[in-house]
């Protein structure tokens, strides 16, 4: 998920640029606590990702046994959580960008 925002990310550190790469690594958490640890069970982080990609049509959110892809409520709040972080991601990686 947000692919440019782990390169911005890198980049920033990369180039020493400290208060970006804060700046950026605090969008990193805001995407990680949304949508990764919308349960708090074995597995979560799994199907949050999953459900994330489906959300964006990358991907099934399928899931192997013994494993189960979120209840409806559950890929609801990831959709409405990407819907929110996008302009957040948009904004850190233009900054980015300069």
């Amino acid at each position: 998920l947000f692919p440019q925002l782990y390169v911005s990310l890198f980049q920033a550190a990369e180039a020493g640029d400290l208060e970006l790469t804060r700046r950026l690594h605090g969008v990193v958490l805001q995407v990680t606590s949304a949508i990764y640890a919308v349960e708090n069970r074995p597995g979560s982080v799994i199907k949050g990702l999953k459900s994330a990609l489906a959300w964006q049509e990358i991907c099934s959110d399928t899931m192997a046994e013994p494993f189960t892809r979120f209840a409806e409520p559950q890929r609801n709040v990831v959709r409405r959580h990407l819907d929110e972080l996008a302009g957040a991601v948009q904004q850190a990686c233009s900054l980015a960008t300069g």
